[in-house]
């Protein structure tokens, strides 16, 4: 059993055990593709009710609809359950909270999220990959915000498919297995590829092999595939050396890094043990993983503030991108300024109009002119006034503060700037909270 932490707003914590997923594939129907099979055990607490994020809710004919279907929930010392689907959460009140509470849940679900992002689910007429991601806002599986939980997955296959996960999964018979202990709890993504249609090599990344999942109708080519590799062993040396903590560290779950390629425009994501990129016809720039890279350090499994927290998306992907920059001056590998100046071209064309928002807004991320953009402008701003080394070493400070705490606030950050350099806090947090 793990006891899961708790946000600084809750002083009891809640503790889910035995934690077991089960997902077939299936075939794949319209307003459902994948079958869940899901059992924990709720331990002793001082909450008769404990909440879990759960659900999605999709575009489907011209309406939005729930993503779970055929829902049928089963267990002891279990009252009742409450599904708030415009929250995305479930509730589960029990007949007594000093005894554990046992739950089954079985269901469809209809991952349209991703189906957005990434294309079609994987069939007949898309026969590349399914990526299944809680971070599309797609929570597939139920699990407590914000906690760290140990979870036994089995992902069900045919002899086609092949399963890239978040965490280690070995294939036994006709299922992969993943075992995942003390994960940050809305980790466990994973895809599902069609071997058929994709080819497997490995690069070498600081001495680590990594594996590269490339489409047979467009591989890497030999030059492509040496400059990835040099990208991703220089932005991970450079970042180790930055925050002073390993790309591979057992405590955050890297133990390994992988890559897939797949044919859409939206598709850089970071998700622990593999990124995915787009790749067309085109020469192929490796440039856009260096900011995936950054989010082993600078992201959601690492900086823990909530979505719908003020400043959540500053805090998730504006330091980010600066720090992508700062990745740029510090090895001379690629023209940071140029892409400075992009972004400034990008916040121009809202600045001034309805659509330029407050940082301190950012609570999702809804408007890539101002995460993107905007944030990044204003930290250069103040890195010209103290320096652009202090201004990492005050990102880096933020991370090590923070890194794995539950309940981080936008607070937590302008505290660690008036900490180091009180000269600009004041300052700089109106600008973040000022249009």
């Amino acid at each position: 059993m793990l006891c899961l932490g708790c946000s600084r707003d809750d002083n009891s914590a809640q503790c889910i055990s035995s934690y077991k997923l089960l997902f077939d594939r299936g075939d794949t129907v319209l307003v459902a593709n994948g079958h869940f099979d899901v059992s924990f055990t709720i331990e002793p607490s001082a909450h008769d009710t404990v909440w879990m994020r759960f659900g999605g809710r999709i575009p489907y004919a011209e309406q939005e609809t729930d993503s779970t279907f055929h829902i049928v929930i089963s267990g002891a010392n279990i009252v009742h359950k409450i599904i708030d689907s415009e929250s995305q959460r479930i509730g589960f009140i029990r007949e007594n909270k000093r005894k554990p509470s046992s739950v089954r849940m079985e269901y469809d679900y209809g991952n349209f999220a991703a189906a957005l992002r990434f294309g079609k689910p994987l069939n007949a007429n898309n026969p590349t990959a399914d990526i299944w991601e809680t971070s599309t806002e797609e929570f597939y599986y139920p699990f407590v915000p914000q906690t760290r939980m140990d979870i036994h997955a089995e992902f069900m296959v045919s002899d086609s498919v092949e399963v890239v996960a978040a965490y280690p999964a070995k294939r036994v018979g006709d299922c992969y297995i993943c075992e995942a202990n003390n994960i940050i709890s809305h980790s466990l993504q994973f895809a599902y590829l069609n071997r058929n249609h994709y080819i497997v090599d490995t690069i070498n990344v600081c001495d680590v092999g990594v594996p590269v999942y490339q489409m047979k109708k467009r591989p890497l080519t030999d030059s492509e595939r040496s400059s990835m590799a040099n990208v991703l062993s220089d932005a991970a040396e450079y970042f180790e050396e930055v925050f002073g903590v390993s790309y591979f560290s057992e405590k955050h779950g890297t133990s390994s890094m992988s890559v897939l390629f797949e044919p859409t425009f939206i598709g850089l994501r970071y998700n622990i043990n593999f990124m995915s990129s787009p790749i067309d016809s085109s020469t192929y720039s490796p440039w856009g993983l260096v900011h995936e890279i950054g989010h082993r350090w600078l992201g959601e499994y690492n900086l823990l503030i909530a979505d719908g927290q003020p400043g959540a998306y500053f805090i998730r992907e504006s330091l980010n991108v600066f720090m992508r920059m700062m990745f740029g001056r510090a090895t001379g590998s690629y023209d940071w300024q140029a892409e400075m100046h992009r972004r400034q071209q990008s916040y121009s064309k809202i600045k001034g109009t309805e659509h330029d928002r407050a940082l301190i807004d950012m609570r999702y991320n809804s408007n890539h002119a101002v995460v993107y953009a905007k944030g990044p402008l204003i930290l250069d701003e103040f890195a010209q006034r103290i320096g652009y080394d202090a201004m990492v070493h005050i990102i880096a400070e933020f991370y090590r503060r923070h890194d794995l705490k539950p309940g981080l606030r936008y607070e937590d950050f302008i505290a660690t700037v008036a900490d180091l350099h009180p000269e600009i806090a004041e300052e700089l947090d109106q600008r973040i909270r000022n249009v």
